[in-house]
This record gives C-alpha cells, structure tokens and sequence, in this order.
C-alpha cells in the first residue's frame, strides 16, 4: 500500500505500516521521496507502535507524558533541523523562501508546540482569522498555518528557541542508529551534543554549538541547512536569554502573544 499523506501530495510512496490511532497508511524512516520526508515514526517511549504525524503528538502527552522529541526523537530531527535554520535565519532578514515559512509551520504543528495547542491559543484571539491562513495539503484538516506577514523576526527568535530545544531533546532520546542515518559522514555531530546537554540543563551553550551552523549543516540526501552571518550574534542572544514555558498549552500561548497588537493610533493590526 502507499502512504496516505504522500497521496495527497500525488506521490506514490510505499508505506511502514499502519497508523495506530487513525489506521491510515503511512510511510517511514528511511524515506523514499525526493525530499527526504517522512510522515509516520515509532514510539521510542516503550511501546513501540507505529503513529503518523497528527497523531504523534496526541500518543506522546496524552499516553505517556512526553514530548514529541522525546518519544518520536527520528521524526523530530527531520523537522526541527530546517526550521531552526530558516527560523535563525528569520531573525536577521525577512526574505524567507515560502519552503522556509512551510517548515517553520510544519515543525511548529507536529513536533512543539502541536497542532491540539496551536489551534486552541490562536481561536482564543480576537485577531486569529488575520493570523492563520488556509493549511495546506496533506494536512489540511488538523494544520494551523500562521500567516507570513506574523512570521516576524521577534518570532523567530522564539521558534528558533523551539527548534534548538527539540534538536537537543530528540538527539538525547535517538538510538546511535538514527543519528548516523540523519546527518551526513563528516558533520558535526558535536552541535547536536551542545543542544543536547543544553536543552537537559547540564550546561549552558556556547557560541561554538552554532558556529557549523554558520558554514551549512547537511542532512542525508543532499539538502543543506545554513545560518546567515549576521544571524549568530542575535540567535545566541535568544538561545541563552529566552526562557520557554514547558507544557504545549502554554508554549502555544507564549508562541502567539507576541504575534500582534493593536495600534493605539489606528484599529490595524500591526506586526511586531
């Protein structure tokens, strides 16, 4: 059988099995497309059942008090990995590829603070049918998409922060296995170590966890992910400044407070 979520996307990709939750067909790591992606993982949490992406977050908090990063640490790094670069290179400059904006939105959904959460904080605002625009395919039933325009550099930082902390947390949780299959021979695995360390508290990050990012990260497959010069000063900034509520719920909410305000001067919504 192909995987359910590949078909939306007109791709006919064989799939690992079947969702536990919602039984739909579902391809996993290693991935057959193109891209690299994949939309279903494995509970690292004991279990061991497969889920697929929507899901994955539900099993993990409802079931067993985990994280996505933590229970589903392979099908994290795949996520956390671009949007961190394309939310650090978000803080510095504004001209983000829409692919960049699609990841940072894919992360935020299914890997922090989780689709359940996101589409709670943003129905709670008065401004929401300005912030989320229509989701794409092949999640257009659960995804909340957050508009570019709110994108803003103030929430890159924020993101950014996310990311890095998932990376640490799914690099702490990965089997050796799943780490060598991610990042190419040769990279530096030792940034992923920093985050680690750093996302668990047992030391704090330095500028030399972000320097290899300065000089391109590159996943299996080809694709490369870099931060901008200019980036790092302000990202390391964030990364050791920013402190991050731990439940979904209040991530969600911290996540969109700061996304708009109203203009005392006008009745417009303006961006931070």
């Amino acid at each position: 059988m192909t995987c359910y979520y590949c078909n939306r996307e007109n791709q006919q990709i064989p799939d690992g099995g079947n969702c536990s939750a919602c039984q739909v067909h579902v391809c996993t790591s290693p991935s057959r497309r193109p891209d690299g992606r994949f939309h279903g993982d494995r509970c690292n949490c004991g279990c061991r059942r497969l889920f697929c992406d929507p899901d994955l977050e539900p099993h993990a908090i409802d079931e067993h008090g985990g994280t996505v990063a933590t229970c589903f640490p392979n099908f994290s790094l795949q996520l956390a990995v671009p949007a961190f670069a394309a939310a650090s290179k978000g803080i510095s400059t504004l001209q983000r590829a829409p692919q960049e904006d699609s990841q940072i939105n894919h992360f935020l959904n299914s890997v922090t603070p989780g689709w359940r959460a996101l589409r709670t904080a943003t129905e709670n605002m008065v401004d929401a049918a300005g912030i989320v625009g229509p989701a794409p395919r092949p999640f257009d039933r659960w995804h909340v998409r957050l508009k570019p325009e709110f994108l803003t550099a103030g929430t890159m930082e924020r993101v950014a922060v996310l990311a890095a902390r998932a990376m640490g947390e799914a690099w702490s949780a990965a089997d050796k296995k799943s780490r060598s299959a991610k990042l190419k021979m040769g990279s530096p695995f030792h940034t992923l170590e920093k985050f680690a360390a750093w996302s668990n508290k047992a030391e704090p990050l330095t500028p030399t966890a972000i320097d290899p990012w300065l000089g391109g990260i590159q996943l299996r497959g080809g694709f490369d992910f870099e931060i901008p010069t200019e980036s790092g000063p302000p990202l390391m900034h964030a990364l050791s400044n920013v402190e991050v509520p731990r439940t979904s719920q209040a991530v969600a909410e911290w996540l969109v407070a700061g996304l708009v305000h109203r203009s005392t001067a006008a009745d417009e919504v303006v961006a931070y």
